[in-house]
C-alpha cells in the first residue's frame, strides 16, 4: 500500500511538472510572438510617420515625444485648444488606418 502512495504522488508530481514546463513554453512562445508582432506594429509605424507632412510629425512630436500638454502646444502655435486635439485626433486615426492597411497587406503576403 506505501509503494502504491508513494508511485501515485510521484506520477502526480511529474504531471504537474510536464504541465508547468508545457505551460512556461507556452507563455514564452506567446510572448516571443507578441513581440514579433509588437517589432512590426512599430516599424509600420515608422514608416507611416514617414508619410506625414513636417508639419503634423512637428505635432506629434510635441505632444507625444516631449509629452507637452496640449495647451502649451495650443498656445505655442496659436490655435486653440479644441484645434489642437483634433487634429491630434485625425492624425491618430490616419496612423491607425495605415498602420492597419499595411498589417493586411503583410498578411495577404504571407497567405
Amino acid at each position: 500500500l506505501m509503494t502504491e502512495c508513494e508511485a501515485q504522488r510521484r506520477g502526480a508530481e511529474n504531471r504537474r511538472n510536464y504541465l508547468e514546463h508545457a505551460i512556461a513554453h507556452q507563455l514564452q512562445l506567446a510572448a516571443e510572438r507578441e513581440s514579433t508582432l509588437e517589432d512590426t506594429r512599430l516599424q509600420l509605424l515608422e514608416e507611416c510617420l514617414g508619410t506625414l507632412k513636417p508639419e503634423a510629425r512637428a505635432l506629434l512630436e510635441q505632444r507625444y515625444g516631449q509629452q507637452r500638454a496640449i495647451q502649451g502646444i495650443a498656445a505655442a502655435i496659436g490655435r486653440t485648444v479644441t484645434a489642437v486635439s483634433v487634429r491630434l485626433f485625425g492624425l491618430r486615426q490616419k496612423l491607425r488606418d495605415c498602420i492597419e492597411r499595411k498589417c493586411r497587406a503583410l498578411r495577404a503576403v504571407e497567405n
